[in-house]
């Protein structure tokens, strides 16, 4: 296993790693979820649906890799060995689960994107499992962002999320992860990212677990 460098940017993104019937899998098993509706997610602009696999640890100062897990669903595991497995092959190294969640957007109008974000105040890495196909054949739909801005960890109050009815200057963008059914994608945690909105009608369904390092 590697110990990965938070002080240089990486992006992982596998296709391959999942068979036929594990994607199906993920098709049924997201089927039988029960969700719940969030009020807000990075602001209360951007509400939506969403099953908790592990809840975010009441203080973030409080976990380590001592830290217990608060588990919420018996879906976890069938997610968490799928991260296991996709870490293995990459030979990523971990320390402990922050949090994971499944969550299910939809259209917002007037808005390109969610408010660009950061999950956690520590060194972290983010891994985004895609449980549906929408449709990418248009930029401005679906995808998920990675903005060339880095929080800093060493100010006394960073700043986690940019409001965008309040930042009026666009913060320049990365890269962009185009979804898929079954495909994995891992990347530092410090950078600032957020995810376009599904189509009208649409909704975006994504996996995602934070792993302390």
């Amino acid at each position: 296993m590697k110990k990965i460098d938070t002080s240089k940017f990486f992006l992982i993104e596998d296709t391959d790693l999942l068979s036929i019937s594990e994607r199906a899998s993920l098709t049924h098993n997201v089927q039988r979820l029960p969700f719940l509706w969030s009020a807000g997610s990075t602001t209360t602009k951007f509400p939506y649906y969403s099953h908790t696999l592990v809840h975010r640890p009441p203080e973030e100062k409080i976990i380590d890799s001592q830290y217990k897990p608060n588990i919420d669903s018996k879906y976890f595991y069938f997610y968490y060995n799928i991260v296991k497995k996709f870490c293995l092959k990459y030979k990523i190294e971990y320390s402990n689960v922050i949090r994971a969640n499944i969550n299910s957007t939809h259209f917002f109008p007037n808005y390109e994107y969610l408010d660009p974000h950061v999950d956690f105040s520590k060194e972290h890495l983010v891994i985004l499992i895609y449980l549906n196909d929408v449709d990418i054949t248009e930029n401005k739909y679906n995808s998920t962002i990675i903005f060339n801005k880095k929080i800093n960890y060493s100010e006394e109050y960073p700043l986690y999320c940019y409001d965008l009815s309040d930042y009026k200057e666009k913060i320049p963008i990365k890269c962009e992860i185009k979804p898929k059914l079954g495909k994995i994608t891992c990347f530092n945690g410090s950078y600032f990212h957020a995810n376009r909105f599904p189509k009208p009608g649409e909704n975006r369904l994504v996996c995602v677990f934070n792993l302390l390092i």
